[in-house]
């Protein structure tokens, strides 16, 4: 019993961790992605699409990410969506039409799905398991995922307004 509550107190301080790091990734892109979108595509519009597709996307596949990482397991699932993530991000910059900036951020909100899904899931299997309150749990993992973004966004920003936001 020791050694399985050891490994869910790794396992609820891996989960807040990831949540910390993902969200400082997505507070250095998210500011910079409009701006980037609208650079390549000259368009406000394809920006807002570009938004919608991520939004819609994620909201359409968080509980399929979320069965299945009940079938498969958290770190499974939390693993499948940081590679898609990174891969999508590598990509963007390569994208040479509209639409297929419009169609990466879907997938990217796919992505994100993953991960919003399983590492919740994870710290609360781990704050059952070691008996800690739920809300507790929960709003420490994204306490720290909150920091990550504004810490990371506010660096990012910083940056822009210092050195642009050329691209090319």
């Amino acid at each position: 019993m020791a050694q399985l509550r050891r490994r869910r107190v790794l396992g609820l301080v891996s989960a807040a961790t990831v949540f910390l790091l993902f969200f400082a990734a997505r507070g250095v892109y998210l500011p910079l992605t409009p701006l980037y979108v609208e650079e390549v595509t000259g368009s406000y519009y394809l920006v807002g699409l570009a938004a919608m597709a991520s939004s819609i996307a994620l909201a359409a596949s968080q509980y399929a990410w979320g069965a299945l990482s009940d079938i498969v397991g958290r770190r499974g699932v939390a693993v499948a969506g940081l590679a898609s993530l990174s891969l999508v991000l590598a990509v963007m910059p390569l994208a040479t039409h509209p639409l297929q900036l419009v169609a990466l951020r879907a997938v990217e909100g796919i992505a994100v799905a993953a991960v919003y899904t399983s590492v919740p899931a994870a710290v609360g299997d781990a704050a059952v398991t070691l008996e800690l309150g739920f809300g507790s749990a929960m709003s420490l993992a994204r306490m720290l995922g909150s920091a990550g973004f504004a810490t990371s966004a506010l660096l990012s920003s910083q940056r822009i307004m210092s050195y642009g936001a050329a691209f090319a």
